[in-house]
């Protein structure tokens, strides 16, 4: 079963590539939230709204709507094509493929990954850990 936290990642992810949420046929963009360590309160709002009534929402060019994905016969994989996250079936055969299909500049090595917030402070602390532990390691 797909986790909130995973179709919440799931979304962010192609937020970032620009693609939109529909619910009950009405298109939402989210602008994407980076370098910092939750979403924006715009994209929480939206959450909710999703979280209300997840069978009339889906993502841009995908047919699965967000309710499906909240069952337990699905989980987020990443694509075998442009490794973006992408809904798969656990049991049984779909007809869809990942919506990164009508992307013509996509997959792009050469652009910065759609990627999940950063969270500043913990980074500066794994660092800082790191420094203290090598200069406290007696040289070789």
């Amino acid at each position: 079963m797909a986790t909130h936290q995973e179709i919440r990642h799931y979304l962010t992810h192609w937020f970032q590539l620009g693609k939109r949420i529909i619910i009950n046929s009405t298109p939402h963009t989210i602008a994407p939230t980076l370098n910092t360590d939750r979403p924006s309160p715009e994209f929480e709002t939206l959450w909710q709204e999703i979280l209300a009534n997840p069978h009339l929402a889906h993502l841009e060019n995908s047919e699965i709507d967000l309710a499906q994905l909240l069952t337990g016969t699905w989980e987020i994989i990443d694509c075998a094509r442009c490794e973006m996250p992408v809904p798969l079936k656990i049991a049984g055969i779909i007809g869809n493929h990942c919506i990164c299909q009508n992307m013509d500049t996509w997959p792009n090595s050469d652009t910065l990954q759609p990627h999940n917030p950063v969270n500043t402070i913990d980074r500066l602390h794994q660092l800082r850990h790191r420094l203290t532990s090598s200069s406290q390691s007696p040289a070789s």
